[in-house]
């Protein structure tokens, strides 16, 4: 009956001169021998002993062998074996079809052996492995659908209990090449728990496609992480240079990477590159990677960042190119993704910066990306005739409303190429375009951005001040128009300097209040708005000398006067006393087009229009006469200046000749007072050399070339002394050239 116990085995196998024929192998498999015992009982699979001794065939004519035994099957397996010869993958695919693998070539060469047991290998203990050999690869081919193809054209294994090491490698992964070397210590550490497995690479690439290798990754990231254990106990180091990257759109030139990789962290010794014309270098430590990648994680990291030029131009071309159009499948947009799951450090320095059409330099400072968004702290420049710092915040967790809140200052900043380049600048201080000279200034913005990065009008609110330096405001439209109706030409050159100016931007409006400023004895105050993308509406209030209403002629004293007259007869005032007439302005339209009113507020001071017209005549008869003598006298300082350049030109060239003659003769000096030195202490040297071991004799040496380099030292000073006594009566007499040639032109 049926006792529920499994029977005992005893095989043995023995097979000579064995032959299997394919339809689709050529010599099928051939000249096969064996023989072997599988012995043991069934209900206790720790006693069963396997044992092969010889195995051999030949597939396609090319030889291979084995051999193998097996015990402890159950508590501690034990092999002892052997493989050799030259397996043809395609031919292997074809006897043993692989489920999935649409392609398998090439060859592979084997000559390995070895003994341990299970227990030896999780020890820990190599010493007491037994085991190596090598192995080659050629032109291995390995396709499987849906996944970058993998081709091996060259490789050779060295194996030794300690560690594998790769060879001669040369091969591709779908569209990337790689060549090189790679070790490998304690790789039995697949099998080995609590253990690291360590090593090296040196790697080269003609051409990396980081594109197609991250679109597998995210393909089936989340299949690896749910399905299959990653292996997350490894730390190499070394280096990966390449010469040609593709990443998203931008084209990586000349990339080359020094470090460390381990599951958890990737330290950057150095990395450096090109991208397009910028190039760059980096080093630093990416944290938390294998949380980031498998655990929903963040990752984390410090990174020093430093450019000799960066061309940002450069990326909006990356941007509108054909690829970069195919890859975001979308309508054309600059704002950039931030990724989320990160908190990044990076500190970045860079000598040139080039954005749109001008040009920045030593560009410092940090950028942090956190929470979908990059922080800029401290971040400062020059450029525009001045120096720059921001601080700030770019939020693309709606990535279709990029948000931003930028604080920025401006130090002694040139308006003209201000106004040209920034179109931020261009938008909020449109009157930068007729202004000459420097300001500073301060200011706080925020609100969303447009496809374009450009701020959204309707969303932009904003408070700063602004500081002129030395400024002119040169052929300003509304300013000229208020000039010439008043008949007053002193608003078509307006000075700003020390101007002091608080604006904010509320509503798609510039709103200024209470700003003051004197023109030639004129005082102005202006309120009002100007809409970002409509018309200005300001008020000004001017309090106006009545004798800035005199005319070049007689005639024309009433033009601007007059027009006031009317006004205020319309209003019921009198303004024909007061030496200050007072005006409200309302100043409307556009820029280039503005409309302009005035309103007579009334007059102060003691001066009567009539002493006004009495002065302005006898003030015209006055600088008639003036005018003669000022001719003359402007024609006596020409003759003058020009002598007094001619002089000039002389006095330079006697001067110059002068402290070139003297600096060849200190050079000269200097000269042969340091070859007088060199030679004594040859010399010195020498002394001491030929002196020998004899200690009396040595000594004596060292003395007479102490006597030397001190007599030689002496001379070389006299020498230099001499020459700047040279040097100085060189100048003394160009000196006195100098005087007497001033004294030949008189007194200018």
């Amino acid at each position: 009956g049926d006792t529920g116990e499994m029977p005992a085995i005893d095989l043995k196998l023995e097979i000579k001169d064995g032959t299997v024929k394919y339809p689709d192998i050529r010599g099928g498999i051939s000249k096969i021998f064996t023989r072997g015992t599988i012995a043991g009982d069934l209900d206790n699979i720790d006693g069963i002993e396997i044992d092969i001794p010889e195995f051999r065939f030949l597939l396609d004519g090319e030889p291979f062998e084995a051999r193998v035994h097996l015990e402890n099957l159950e508590s501690d397996p034990r092999f002892d074996g052997k493989i050799k010869g030259k397996l043809d993958l395609n031919l292997v695919h074809k006897l043993i079809p692989m489920e999935g693998v649409q392609e398998l070539g090439g060859q592979i060469s084997t000559d390995l052996e070895g003994k341990a047991s299970f227990s030896q290998i999780q020890s820990g203990n190599i010493n007491d492995l037994d085991f190596g050999g090598v192995a080659s690869v050629d032109q291995l081919i390995y396709d499987v659908g849906g996944q970058p193809s993998i081709r091996i054209r060259t490789a050779d294994v060295d194996l030794t209990p300690r560690s594998m090491d790769i060879k001669n490698l040369v091969g591709e992964y779908g569209k990337s090449d790689f060549t090189g070397t790679v070790s490998v210590e304690n790789f039995l550490a697949l099998v080995m728990p609590e253990t690291t497995m360590k090593g090296s690479f040196d790697l080269q690439s003609n051409n990396l496609d980081i594109n197609q290798l991250l679109t597998y990754e995210e393909e089936g990231m989340e299949d690896t992480a749910e399905d299959s254990d990653v292996f997350d106990r490894f730390d190499f180091e070394g280096k990966l240079q390449a010469s040609h990257v593709k990443y998203d759109v931008y084209p990586l030139n000349d990339i080359s990477f020094s470090g460390k990789v381990t599951p958890n962290e990737i330290s950057v010794s150095s990395a450096r590159g090109l991208l397009g014309k910028s190039d760059f270098t980096l080093d630093g430590t990416i944290k938390d990677v294998y949380q980031y990648l498998y655990q929903e994680g963040e990752i984390t990291g410090n990174l020093n960042l430093h450019s000799k030029t960066l061309d940002l131009n450069e990326y909006r071309e990356f941007g509108n190119s054909p690829t970069a159009k195919t890859i975001s499948n979308s309508e054309e947009s600059m704002a950039v993704q931030i990724p989320d799951r990160t908190n990044i450090k990076i500190l970045a320095n860079i000598d040139k910066l080039y954005y749109e059409d001008f040009d920045l330099s030593n560009a410092r400072g940090q950028v942090n990306l956190k929470d979908q968004a990059a922080e800029l702290k401290n971040v400062t420049m020059n450029g525009l005739g001045g120096k720059m710092s921001f601080d700030g915040k770019y939020d693309t967790k709606d990535n279709e409303h990029p948000r931003f809140d930028l604080n920025y200052s401006l130090n002694k900043v040139e308006f003209r190429p201000v106004y040209k380049y920034l179109n931020t600048f261009k938008l909020l201080a449109p009157i930068g375009e007729y202004i000459d000279g420097n300001f500073d200034s301060s200011m706080s913005f925020s609100g969303t951005l447009d496809k374009n990065l450009n701020p959204v009008i309707d969303d932009l609110t904003a408070d700063g001040f602004l500081q002129t330096f030395n400024a002119i405001l040169k052929s300003f439209p509304p300013l000229e128009k208020i000039g010439d109706q008043l008949n007053l030409n002193y608003f078509k050159s307006i000075p700003l300097k020390g101007s002091k100016n608080f604006f904010e931007i509320r509503d798609g409006k510039l709103l200024v209040k209470d700003i003051k400023q004197t023109v030639q004895d004129i005082d102005l105050l202006v309120n009002g708005s100007h809409g970002l993308n409509s018309d200005m509406d300001y008020y000004i209030k001017a309090k106006i000398p009545r004798d800035k209403f005199r005319g070049q002629v007689a005639s024309e004293i009433s033009k601007g006067i007059g027009l006031l007259g009317d006004l205020a007869s319309k209003a019921g005032l009198d303004i024909s006393q007061g030496a200050f007439i007072n005006l409200g302005i309302n100043l409307t339209g556009s820029l280039k087009s503005p409309r302009v009113s005035f309103k007579v507020l009334g007059s102060d001071g003691e001066t009567t229009f009539t002493e006004e017209v009495v002065t302005t005549v006898k003030e015209t008869v006055k600088e008639a006469v003036d005018s003669v003598k000022t001719t003359v006298t402007e024609k006596v300082d020409e003759e003058k200046a020009a002598l007094k350049e001619k002089m000039d030109k002389e006095v330079e060239a006697v001067m110059k000749l002068a402290e070139k003659q003297a600096e060849a003769a200190r050079a000269a000096g200097k000269r042969t007072a340091d070859q007088t030195r060199q030679l004594a202490n040859k010399q010195a040297d020498k002394l001491v050399k030929d002196a020998g071991n004899n200690f009396l004799k040595k000594k004596a040496a060292e003395l007479a070339a102490d006597k030397l380099r001190e007599q030689a030292d002496k001379k070389a000073n006299e020498i230099q002394i001499q020459a700047n006594q040279r040097a100085d009566d060189i100048m003394a007499k160009a000196r006195k050239k100098a005087d007497d040639i001033k004294a030949k032109y008189g007194d200018l």
